[in-house]
């Protein structure tokens, strides 16, 4: 009986493999790797060794984590109900892409007229980067000010911190990626 990485290995390998319409045969021709050893991966029967990985990997232009990682649904659904939201002050903000990406947070940021998101400095590296989907805002960070417009995007270092500002009369909505596990 096949254990738990061989059934990996074979849902990923045949899911990468018919992706690129690609027979077994075919497979075998571009990665020097015998067919029958190909469908012994594919049944989940074989243990093969790091030479087998690298060169179907290579043959697939994938990596050995994309050939023995976890089976990825072809969509994950996340109703707007199980986002996680939290205010701050009379900011709304709403993850986007919840656990997506490690170290890497996704946000929707709505802003009323008159009212301000902030982010403290933070010790760690990386960088916030702030996009502008409607509205006008002011953005302060590392001593400057910045007026943004619908489309313009900043990168912001995590250690500076920044201030959001509508200083409009309508509402601002703004996007939020930020590199590391802590939204910003």
């Amino acid at each position: 009986m096949a254990d738990h990485s061989s059934t990996m290995l074979a849902a990923n390998l045949r899911r990468l493999r018919e992706r690129r319409k690609l027979t077994q045969q075919e497979l075998a021709e571009r990665s020097g790797v015998p067919r029958p050893t190909l469908a012994h991966l594919e049944s989940g029967e074989a243990n093969p060794t790091l030479s087998v990985l690298v060169r179907v990997a290579e043959a697939l232009g994938t990596s050995i984590e994309d050939l023995i990682g976890r089976v990825e649904a072809a969509v994950t659904l996340h109703p707007c109900k199980s986002l996680g939201e939290q205010r701050r002050g009379r900011a709304h903000l709403t993850e986007l892409a919840p656990g997506a990406f490690a170290g890497l947070s996704f946000q929707r940021v709505e802003l009323p007229a008159g009212a301000r998101y902030d982010t403290l400095p933070e010790a760690r590296t990386g960088r916030s980067f702030v996009t502008l989907e409607a509205g006008e805002l002011t953005l302060e960070a590392g001593g400057e000010t910045h007026r943004m417009n619908r489309g313009d995007v900043a990168a912001i270092l995590r250690e500076v911190g920044h201030r959001c500002t509508n200083a409009g009369a309508v509402r601002v909505v703004l996007y939020s990626v930020t590199e590391g596990s802590a939204a910003g």
